[in-house]
């Protein structure tokens, strides 16, 4: 899910913008082995390295061993 998305300036059609991804903690489930719950912030500048958007979030990924064994099999 998303939380917290904040726009602090308008973003234009031709804007360049780059985004920043900031990790704030990262645990192993304990109900679904081989995924990890990960908070994460995002920070979103333009071409000016201007704030424009940030939010907050938490995702579901495959744990490294996961991957791993998942890249093996191919």
């Amino acid at each position: 899910g998303v939380d917290n998305i904040r726009w602090h300036k308008p973003v234009y059609a031709g804007d360049h913008l780059s985004a920043q991804v900031t990790v704030l903690d990262a645990r192993e489930s304990t109900s679904k082995p081989g995924l990890g719950i990960v908070n994460y912030e995002v920070s979103v500048y333009n071409q000016h390295e201007k704030l424009v958007m940030t939010l907050k979030s938490v995702g579901m990924f495959l744990t490294k061993a996961a991957w791993e064994m998942t890249a093996q099999s191919d």
